[in-house]
């Protein structure tokens, strides 16, 4: 039995790359968790976490994030592929 271990993740934003380097966006690098710190109305829209390894990549599950009245400095948002 073979067990495929995954190399990296990444995370899509309405189709385009997120990129993780803006300040408040970040990937758990051992699970692919994306945490955005201070979420605001710039941050809504559809997510989709990628898993690459040796062989191939996967795509998990899309996630529309949308929030829900004024935001706020202290929300945090995880999301999980």
């Amino acid at each position: 039995m073979y067990i495929m271990c995954v190399c990296s993740f990444s995370w899509t934003k309405d189709g385009a790359p997120l990129i993780i380097s803006e300040e408040g966006i970040k990937v758990d690098a051992a699970n692919g968790t994306l945490t955005i710190l201070s979420p605001g109305v710039g941050d809504e829209g559809l997510y989709q976490c990628f898993a690459r390894a040796m062989f191939g990549t996967v795509a998990g599950l899309s996630i529309e994030m949308r929030l829900a009245g004024k935001s706020s400095t202290r929300w945090c948002i995880k999301l999980s592929h």
